[in-house]
């Protein structure tokens, strides 16, 4: 004998508790799932952001490097005290501006520079506010180089690398920090 389906409606009006309760807990594991996979998502994010602002200063660190005069280099290659002139973003709070500082660095002596992050966009240009910093490390190593050929004389040559150590989120050891180097060739040849 069929049920007629006045009845079946009659008797299934709503959800049981059970099916709510089993609906909530699916919930609940698919949002603890998501909330999860966001919050590594944050972290990725941070160690990557941290990474491409160090990177980004040790390049701009070597691009300085380049076009510094050729003696001065050789210079501070046979006296250590001699610093390499370079710039970087100053970091004065007051301002909204961003402005360049003298920020020298050192031949095979590790130098910490503070580098800015803009982590708001309040501005444009160069009217961005710098939210924060973190705190990098720059080695400069040169190379004297003697290149020749067989059809003319010895040139001589810079050999120029830079390192930048950086901190990853969350690390405050820098026997844990992550490393990347960039070289350079410097010739005496104008």
């Amino acid at each position: 004998m069929a049920i007629p389906n006045s009845l079946l409606r009659q008797f299934h009006k709503g959800f049981s508790l059970v099916e709510v309760m089993v609906a909530m807990a699916i919930f609940m594991l698919m949002a603890a799932g998501l909330g999860g996979s966001f919050i590594y998502a944050l972290k990725i994010s941070e160690y990557n952001m941290n990474e491409f602002a160090a990177r980004t200063a040790a390049q701009s660190y070597l691009e300085q490097l380049r076009v510094v005069d050729y003696g001065s280099i050789l210079k501070s290659l046979t006296d250590p005290s001699v610093e390499l002139p370079t710039l970087a973003v100053d970091l004065t709070p007051s301002s909204n501006t961003s402005t360049m500082e003298n920020s020298p660095l050192m031949i095979n002596s590790w130098v910490t520079k503070d580098i800015p992050m803009v982590t708001s966009s309040t501005g444009t240009g160069n009217n961005r506010k710098m939210e924060s910093a973190m705190s990098a490390k720059f080695r400069v190593e040169a190379t004297n180089r003697n290149i020749s050929s067989a059809t003319s004389s010895a040139y001589q040559c810079l050999e120029i690398k830079i390192k930048v150590q950086w901190l990853p989120p969350g690390v405050t050891d820098w026997s844990k920090a992550r490393e990347a180097s960039y070289a350079t060739v410097r010739s005496s040849v104008p």
